[in-house]
């Protein structure tokens, strides 16, 4: 059996893990397209033995489009609607729900939000991050009764279920009600 001298170890396994990385390298900056490539390819061969049909080639790689079958769907849909859609099939999808009560909220749809983050709290009690965000809602709204007693619900979910970050982030936000 043959062995290898100790310091050409090294720069074996430095060239093996060079090559088994190279499909991750990044594509060169400074390369063409490929319409760009062709173009530059045929000018160049053909341009060596001043063939006749150089422009009609040049013409064709200029033309090249990609054609479909179907038409590419249309994605008009907003991220409200997809959310509607999807609790529409799953309605006591907890993500879905307060992905949707998040977006009424964004989009200056209070009521809407509201009722999400009731109907959330309601199915899903141990949502955490639902009591801060509703209780932030109705702190914007000015219905400071309702938001202690949500931040105060959500306070006791939280040391329930050890979300200590959600606890402190609530805790700060009733203080600052005060």
């Amino acid at each position: 059996m043959h062995h290898l001298p100790a310091k050409k170890i090294p720069q074996r396994i430095r060239l093996g893990r060079q090559n088994d990385f190279c499909h991750l390298r990044a594509r060169s900056a400074n390369r063409l397209p490929r319409k760009l490539r062709l173009r530059h390819l045929y000018a160049s061969v053909f341009s060596l033995h001043s063939h006749p049909s150089l422009p009609a080639i040049l013409d064709a790689i200029d033309s090249i489009r990609i054609i479909r079958d179907s038409p590419m769907p249309e994605q008009n849909k907003t991220r409200r609607q997809m959310l509607e859609e999807f609790l529409a099939k799953n309605p006591d999808d907890a993500f879905s729900r307060y992905g949707l009560a998040l977006e009424c909220m964004n989009t200056g749809d209070l009521a809407a939000a509201d009722t999400h983050f009731r109907e959330l709290l309601e199915r899903h009690a141990d949502y955490i991050p639902a009591y801060l965000m509703y209780g932030q809602l109705l702190v914007r709204e000015s219905r400071k009764d309702e938001a202690r007693q949500v931040l105060s619900s959500g306070i006791a979910a939280a040391v329930e279920t050890r979300h200590e970050h959600a606890r402190s982030e609530m805790e700060a936000l009733l203080n600052d009600m005060s």
